[in-house]
């Protein structure tokens, strides 16, 4: 989309990987989530490259913050108690949809092959969308814990480029 700025191509492979930035920031200080995106026209493959977004402190059945450790190293993702994908769907249609027939909510962030391999900028909500999927939850405490991608494996090889990724107010 713009030579001048680093973009990020992920591509499938014979294992799902994931590849997160912890972020630890106050949903409500930080609601909107915005990005440009890309998407494979050639081998389009709904949902099997997403932008992740992990969250903290919202659920009151959760652990304090307190309990956690204080750094985190390895391979595991950051704490969290609740997560979101914003997935590339099936369908144009789709888009601004919930989707909640996994164990992982899913918002569809745009869709359809038609749409595929042009540059899209999106800006979401999240504190809407937590709202929305979670209304019991306490919106004052939850935080924003890490944004990443989560990428499937699959026998046939997709793409996906971002660029501009920022949470902001």
């Amino acid at each position: 989309k713009n030579d001048d700025i680093a973009v990020l191509k992920l591509s499938t492979t014979d294992s799902d990987y994931v590849l997160v930035r912890r972020v630890k920031a106050r949903l409500l200080l930080a609601p909107f989530l915005g990005w440009d995106w890309r998407m494979s026209a050639k081998e389009f493959a709904p949902g099997a490259i997403r932008l992740i977004v992990g969250f903290h402190g919202g659920d009151p059945t959760s652990r304090s913050w307190g309990s956690q450790p204080l750094a985190w190293i390895g391979t595991k993702l950051p704490p969290h108690d609740r997560i979101i994908a914003v997935i590339w769907g099936e369908q144009g249609l789709q888009r601004g949809s919930l989707l909640l027939d996994g164990s992982v909510p899913r918002y569809v962030g745009r869709g359809g092959p038609s749409q595929a391999g042009n540059w899209w900028t999106e800006n979401l909500n999240l504190a809407k969308i937590y709202k929305k999927k979670w209304p019991q939850d306490s919106i004052q405490d939850a935080q924003i814990m890490f944004v990443g991608f989560a990428v499937s494996k699959l026998p046939r090889p997709s793409w996906a480029e971002f660029q501009n990724i920022a949470i902001y107010r």
